[in-house]
Order: C-alpha cells, then structure tokens, then sequence
C-alpha cells in the first residue's frame, strides 16, 4: 500500500452548496417546462421524508426534469462559467500542489465530469447517470458504495487526507490516516458530534414546518373562515375577540393586560409586521400563532434530545405532543396561553441545559434573566415557575443565592419597566404596579372552597381533554365545550400517563433536583386551577401539558430490547389514535362553529376538500417564495452582488404579498389572479315563486298568504 491519495467529496466540501440543485434552479431559469413537475416534486418530497422510497429512487425522481431538456451537455458547460466561484479556495490550492486527488460524490457524473477534467490530476468518482432520462446505472453512489468503487478505482492505495461535510461519508473517515470536516469552505478536523448537531437541527427543522403547516391548514379553517371577533366565550370560554383585540388593534380595550402584563407589547408589533404582507389581520395572528405553536413542538425536540438519543423514542411523544387537542384548538381558535407555554419551555430547556453544564457561564445567566421577563410576560402567575426554577438551580449548587436574588430583582424591574413602556405606547393598557385596580376582577374567578367538582373539572379539563378530546356539543346552543368524558380518551391518557410514571418511578434518583422543579411546576398549577378559573379549567392546560412530556424525557433509560420494541410499538399507537381521534373532533369542532358564528364567503361557497387543497397550495407557495427570500439574503450578507439579490429580494416580498391580495379580492370579483374560483353570492340565490314553491311547500302559510293579497285588493 505505498500509493497515498487525498479524497475529497464534492457537494457541501469543495463545492459552496448542491450543485444537483443549484443546477435543477439553472435549467428551471432556462425552460419554464420544469414547473410542470412542481406538484410532483412535493409529493414524492413527502414520501422520501416519510422513508417510503429509497435515496436512488428520489434522486431518479428529481433528475426527471432533464427529460425537459434539449442539450444537457451545453447546458452544463455554462452551467460551470457561473459557478465556478462556488470551488472552495483551499481545494483549489491542494490541486496546484500536484498530488493525487479522487473526487467521490454522489451527485451525477454528467454534471461534474466537465468541470473537474480541467485538473490532470483529479480524477472523479461519481453517481453514474443517463443524462436524457435521470435515470441511475448500477447504484448511488453514497455511504459505503464510496468505498466499493474507490477500491474497484485505486485498489491497494491508502488515503492519506478525507474531507467531508456530512456524516454519510463516515465509513471513509474511518478508513482514511487524517479526516477533515469542512463547513462553508473552513477546514478543522473531523467531529462526528459537531455533524450529529447538523443533523438533528434538520430534523428539529423538519418537524417545526410540518407542525407550522398543520396548525396554518387548522387556523384558517376556523379563525380565518369564521368571525370570532365578537364570539366571547363560544370557545371553551375563550376569550378570543379580547385576544384578537390585543394582538392586532392598537385602539382596543386592552383591560386584561393587568394579568397578561407584556401581552400586547410582544405580539401587536409583530402581528403588525406580518399583516403588512397578508393584508388580513386575522391571517396574521394564524400565522404567528401558527409559529409559536410549532417552534414549542420543535423545543420539545430539542429538550428530548439532551436525554434521549434514539429517534424512535423521541419523535412518536413529540408528535404525539404537537398532536394534544388543547395545542390544535388554542392555536387555530386564537388564544395566548401558547404563546405562555412557548416560553415556559424555552425556560426549562434553558435550565435543563445549565443543569447538564459542569460550569454556568455569564451568558447563561443572562439568558436567564431574560427567559424570566417572558416567562412573567403573558401570565402573571407564570412567574412562580421561574421561582421554582431558580429554587432548584440553587439547590443544584449551579447558581449561587446572591446571584439568583439578584437575577430574579432584575428580571422583575424590568418586568415593571417594560410594563411602564408598553403604556406610553399604548396608553390604554394598565401597569403592572397598579394591583388594587388590576386584581379586582380575579376574585369573581377564584373559587373560596375546595370540592370534588372542582378537582374533577381539573382532571377532565388539564389532564384528559388537554390531551385527547371527548366528543363536543353546544351548550346553550351558543357555547361549545366537551359532553362525557369519552372511555377512548380516558384509555389513551391513561396508556400515557402509565408510560410516564413508569419510567419516573423506576429512574426517580435520575436528574433529582429537575425532577423537583417539574413535579413543583405540576402541583403548583393543578393546585392554582382547582380555585382559581376553575370553570374554564381546559383553557389553561397549555400551562403545563409539556411538563408530563419533560418528565419523561429526563427520566428514560434505555430498557432491554423487548421492551424497547415494545415502547416504540406502543408510543406510535398512541401518537397515531390521539392524532386521528383529535383531527376528527377538530371537524367536530368546524361542524360546530358553523352552528353559531358567522361564516365567511370561502366557508359559504366552497367544499371543505376545495379548501384543504387551496389553503395547502398558499402555504406551499409561502414556503417558495420564503426559500428564495432567504436565500437572496444570504448571498447579500455574504457580500455577493447585494443591489442584485437586494432587488430581487424585494421584487420576490412584492409577488408574495400579491398572493394575498389576490385572496382578500376572491368574494368581489370570482377570481384567484385571473382564475375564475368561485361565484358571488347573489349569483347563488334561488328565487321562489309564491303560486308555486310556496304552495307546494307550505300550504298553510300559502292560504294566509292569499286572503291577505284578497284583503289588500279588496281595501
């Protein structure tokens, strides 16, 4: 073995990028017959996320747009004069040394033979495919098939130097004397965990658009398509026209703020910024709603990760988390107690953090401080959360008493500060200090004796509806709640419930002191909603439903394998039964909703399937025109041709606000951009004639109907 080669891959290491896709978006710019494939992109997109087709088969299904194409080869050529500055520096000073260096990669050899036969000596090892059809000969060439062909390439040869951005390159770093990690065209030596991290932000990433598209499908359905402006308590007595005051009017009454203390100084900028490109207030709030909502399942991820490692544990709860009833409805019916329950967890997965760290740092305390201003900011009573946080960070001996007193002084003037400031913005809005005026009102909420009713509506509200939801009726044909508790619902809560405590009673020693700040935050708020809201209790299940799920993050040890294969089994029944049960009350739900506020022209006109398909078909089109925005922003940062991308950025913002312009226009004129959608209302009116429908339908009423014509004529 005294051949020495350096191998390089391509993609991500010496090339800034996908050059497979970066290609496809060059061709896609020469001939608009590849957006016929669009539609076909996404769905096989989805199947390849859901592991229902292999990498070949996707990659094949990708390449089909070269069908549409005329002459691959000049295509290619000039492909290569305008990316050639994508070829990361250092790669190109290795060339010039002279040493023999294989290019390994799994993008096709058509597209990268051209451009790296300019070097004697860099030879290619490539996906080998036809260029007309995108169809593979032999196999990908990924993971271990690397080295199958690089031995079949340089047989006994030894590689001296490996660079790689990703993790699917493994087999060859450990085959190699000297590995490298390469990210953004920065060389260092290899780090397995730093590619783990890449890897799991992905998927982190992957979850957040999944549940980021679920709650937009389930908001506009309700809170976009029917009027919620005025409908106090119609929603498990939410108070949804306040919130929606709150969040998008500046002129409201903004009285609840006196518990809510930095509601509107937090959400109403932001929900101003946003509805500067929807035009529609409501569509505003459904999509900050809808981020919030998704960025708390994603942080759950993220909290999961530092105690468990195995996805098949890991992604079932946290599904079966984004997945929870009080999740769906107070994100598609407009509520705030997300929004509370986004930054309690940032909190927990903050302190989770500093309790995993040998040593805090300055930062971390800093962080805290403001983790405690959120935590305070949107329920009052929040702030004894983030007590018990601190309780326990000293307990730990992570933070010192001083330290944590002065943290938690700071947090609560700035609280007040903040407070004073949202009043000078929006003089309508009451100060936090003002305590005898704001907490008036909360005795009329506050229950002055302990019942069993009062603790049943806590465990039916919070710990089982919360979760799963029982079938929905109309109370006082005005208001919508729960009836009986279902024997389906009790069933899968118990199973999960079960799950939980198992595993904290069988590793109760494991993270002691976390354990006590999760187990204090639960009594803290069953104990708070057994008197106070006590009615009401389902609407502040947000306040605490993450708890159980971190509960069992920090206390699971891996079981042996039956049991393990046992648990994945059991987790994806239970995540797959709460999901379809809590979609099919949700239409329950509409059904509902339908009875008693007003609908809008969409909801009046059009099939619910019609409307799945085009609010599906905005948010895929969203997303599009959001990928390109970011991308157009990275390459100003990162200095390249910044009035291009500037103007083309803002010519891209333009085109996506003119889709929702285009929606606002639909009910006046029929048409969605030039395509006829829909009909107006009058359009829809079926006239009756009196001396027929009329009579045949009600003969009685008919008969009146003529004596009082005789009558008339005879006067």
């Amino acid at each position: 073995m005294d051949k020495k080669i350096d191998v390089y891959d391509f993609d991500g290491t010496i090339y800034k990028g996908d050059s497979s896709i970066d290609f496809m978006f060059f061709a896609l710019g020469k001939n608009k017959k590849i957006w016929t494939l669009f539609f076909k992109y996404v769905w096989f997109t989805v199947l390849y996320m859901l592991h229902r087709i292999s990498s070949s088969t996707y990659k094949q299904i990708f390449f089909s747009f070269l069908t549409k194409l005329e002459n691959v080869d000049d295509l290619v050529a000039e492909f290569w004069k305008k990316k050639q500055n994508k070829i990361a520096s250092f790669f190109l000073k290795e060339v010039e040394k002279g040493n023999s260096i294989y290019v390994i990669s799994a993008s096709p050899t058509f597209l990268l033979k051209p451009f790296l036969s300019s070097f004697s000596n860099v030879s290619l090892i490539a996906t080998v495919m036809d260029k007309k059809t995108g169809e593979i000969k032999g196999e990908n060439c990924k993971g271990k098939e690397k080295i199958r062909r690089l031995n079949k390439e340089v047989g006994n040869a030894s590689i001296h130097s490996f660079y790689t951005d990703s993790l699917h390159d493994l087999p060859l770093v450990k085959l190699a004397e000297h590995s490298f990690l390469v990210t953004n065209g920065v060389v260092e030596p290899f780090n397995e965990k730093v590619l783990l991290k890449r890897k799991e932000n992905k998927k982190a990433l992957g979850i957040f658009f999944f549940f980021l598209t679920l709650y937009l499908v389930l908001g506009t359905l309700l809170s976009y398509h029917y009027d919620f402006s005025k409908a106090f308590d119609v929603l498990f007595n939410a108070d949804s026209p306040r919130v929606i005051g709150d969040m998008s009017d500046v002129f409201a009454n903004h009285y609840r703020i006196k518990v809510h203390p930095l509601f509107v100084l937090i959400t109403q900028p932001l929900v101003l910024l946003i509805s500067g490109l929807t035009i529609d207030k409501t569509i505003a709030i459904i999509v900050l709603l809808s981020i919030v909502t998704a960025t708390s399942v994603t942080l759950l991820y993220k909290f999961a990760s530092l105690f468990v490692k195995e996805d098949k544990i890991k992604l079932p709860m946290v599904f079966l988390f984004g997945f929870t009833f009080s999740n769906m409805v107070f994100t598609a019916g407009i509520e705030l107690y997300n929004i509370a329950a986004l930054f309690l967890l940032a909190l927990w997965y903050h302190i989770a953090k500093m309790m995993k760290k040998e040593k805090v740092e300055k930062k971390d305390l800093y962080l805290l401080i403001g983790f405690g201003i959120l935590t305070a900011s949107i329920t009052i009573t929040n702030y004894v959360i983030f007590l018990i946080g601190s309780f326990i960070l000293w307990m730990s001996k992570k933070v010192s008493f001083k330290k944590l007193f002065l943290i938690n002084l700071v947090t609560v003037l700035l609280v007040i500060g903040l407070s004073f400031f949202q009043n000078m913005v929006w003089q309508n809005t009451p100060v936090i200090t003002d305590f005898k005026e704001n907490y008036t009102e909360e005795d009329s909420y506050i229950e002055k004796s302990i019942s069993m009713r009062q603790i049943k509506n806590v465990i039916k509200g919070d710990y089982i509806h919360a979760l799963v939801a029982s079938p929905l009726y109309l109370e006082k044909d005005q208001f919508i709640d729960f009836s009986k508790t279902s024997i389906l619902s009790i069933t899968l809560v118990a199973l999960f419930y079960t799950v939980v405590l198992g595993f904290v009673i069988w590793q109760y020693k494991k993270h002691s002191w976390l354990t006590v700040g999760l187990l204090l935050s639960l009594l803290f708020n069953t104990a708070l909603h057994i008197i106070y809201g006590n009615v009401c209790a389902f609407l502040y299940a947000l306040h605490f439903l993450y708890l159980p799920f971190l509960l069992f993050f920090t206390h699971y040890k891996e079981p042996s394998k039956k049991i393990k294969k046992g648990l994945v089994i059991l987790l994806t029944l239970l995540t797959t039964a709460t999901a379809l049960l809590n979609l099919y009350r949700f239409k329950q739900l509409l059904y509902l909703a339908s009875t008693v506020l007003t609908p809008n022209y969409f909801v009046t006109y059009f099939s619910l399937f019609f409307l799945l398909l085009f609010i599906l078909c905005i948010i895929l089109l969203s997303y599009f025109f959001l990928f390109f925005i970011l991308r157009c922003l990275k390459k100003i940062v990162m200095g390249n041709e910044k009035i291009k991308y500037g103007i083309l950025m803002i010519i891209l913002f333009a085109l996506w606000s003119c889709l929702f312009i285009g929606i606002q226009a639909i009910p006046q004129h029929e048409k969605f951009l030039g395509v006829r959608v829909g009909t107006t209302s009058l359009s829809n009116v079926k006239v009756y004639e009196p001396n027929k429908d009329l009579k045949k339908a009600f003969p009685k009423e008919y008969a009146s109907y003529l004596t009082t014509q005789k009558n008339i004529n005879r006067l």
